[in-house]
């Protein structure tokens, strides 16, 4: 989990909302500087400047805790969902303000009692990243821990979901090496470009407005990876639980129950479901419980919604992925269809010949192929229009099974 959350955390950074939040964070940062250095004054009083320091030494945690606590609010969407969903709009952060108020604040607290520890306080305190990396978690775990957790079952939940110690040290010391080596790379940059333009100001002035930027990145990037690790544990944890085996063996249908099942069942992906469809499986299946005393055990029915939900998901997400590859003429995949396609293949839901054959239908949707092969050479009508076709199936899909899970539920226990 720690090596596949690297990279899907550095690929949020391809997200604009991360850039919006650490722009807004800088511009917060040198607002609340300028407004200190007017309490100061250019050559205030000795009181001037004692409120100004005493001001600034309460009041700058309690504000950087407060940017952190917004900006990570945010950007929860982003981090949660690995770049799928945008960032919170502002009536959304609007009406989640005293959570994410108390949640700074908490957050302030704990970092600058930390920073009183020997060596290490001195560590967390030198560190603008390491400080903001730790408000960040503090942040993240505050507003969504309880919810997040009980997305996975089992009373080590918090173990499977977040990063331990050593991985988060490891998130910290791979996001310092590369803010790092962009510092000296935008510093060569600036220092070459004042060489050839002879200037003595801009290296200066570009590392005042770069320094809040770098700093604030030192604890976003691994802020990303923890997020994606999260995202990553959230999933794999809800894998898991629906790998869980049913041990009670169902007794089977009748022929005649068999019969009237799969008539309503064929219809799924080719037309809307009537209410009469819907009667006569509601039939079949109390018949069916009536005869045989058999109730479905909701560990059961779980297991069997959430495999129906993941493969509807895969086949909507492949479908707009083959549809995108055609019309763009060259492979398009989402990175939710490449998490679904790991999902899909550790639950079974899919055998890896079914896997390669999507694959094969990617590729021939990038070059626009009137036909693709399967695995024994044989040759089927492909094209947008098959491709089209294909996803109304998913969303008649999606529908039909969205109103026959209150017909099943009722003969669960």
């Amino acid at each position: 989990m720690f090596w596949a959350s690297i990279p899907a955390g550095l690929a949020l950074l391809g997200q604009w909302e991360v850039w919006v939040a650490v722009g807004l964070y800088v511009l917060g940062t040198f607002g609340y500087l300028l407004m200190v250095g007017m309490m100061m004054g250019d050559q205030g009083s000795g009181v001037r400047m004692g409120v100004g320091c005493v001001f600034h030494t309460f009041a700058g945690p309690i504000v950087q805790g407060l940017m952190m606590a917004i900006m990570v609010a945010f950007l929860l969407p982003v981090m949660l969902s690995g770049g799928e969903a945008g960032g919170l709009s502002l009536s959304e952060l609007a009406s989640w303000w005293l959570p994410v108020v108390v949640s700074g604040v908490v957050a302030v607290v704990v970092v600058v009692l930390l920073c009183f520890i020997p060596v290490v306080g001195g560590i967390i305190s030198e560190s603008t990243g390491i400080m903001g990396f730790l408000m960040g978690i503090i942040v993240l775990r505050l507003l969504v821990g309880s919810e997040l957790e009980s997305l996975v079952e089992g009373a080590d939940a918090s173990e499977q979901i977040y990063p331990g110690f050593w991985a988060s040290v490891g998130f910290l010391v791979i996001g310092a090496v590369l803010v790092w080596l962009l510092t000296m790379g935008v510093g060569a940059l600036i220092a070459l470009a004042s060489q050839q333009l002879r200037l003595e100001g801009p290296p200066e002035l570009a590392g005042l407005a770069l320094g809040p930027a770098l700093g604030v990145l030192g604890g976003i990037v691994p802020l990303l990876m923890y997020g994606s690790y999260i995202s990553l544990a959230v999933e794999h944890g809800q894998n898991q639980g629906a790998l869980v085996e049913v041990a009670e063996e169902p007794p089977p249908l009748t022929a005649d129950e068999l019969d009237r099942y799969s008539k309503v069942m064929a219809k799924l992906d080719k037309q809307p479901l009537t209410d009469a469809d819907l009667s006569e499986l509601w039939q079949v299946q109390d018949s069916y419980t009536k005869r045989t005393g058999y109730w479905t055990p909701r560990e059961a029915y779980d297991v069997m919604l959430q495999r129906m939900e993941t493969m509807a998901d895969y086949q909507c997400e492949l479908g707009q992925c083959l549809l995108m590859s055609w019309d763009r003429r060259e492979r398009f995949t989402t990175s939710r269809y490449r998490r679904l396609v790991q999902t899909v293949a550790e639950l079974g839901l899919r055998e890896s010949e079914q896997l390669e054959a999507d694959e094969a239908c990617l590729e021939a949707a990038a070059r626009n192929q009137d036909y693709v092969e399967d695995s024994e050479g044989g040759m089927y009508e492909f094209g947008r229009e098959v491709i089209l076709q294909k996803i109304r199936e998913n969303e008649m899909l999606a529908a039909n099974w969205e109103r026959i899970t209150p017909v099943l539920r009722e003969f669960v226990r």
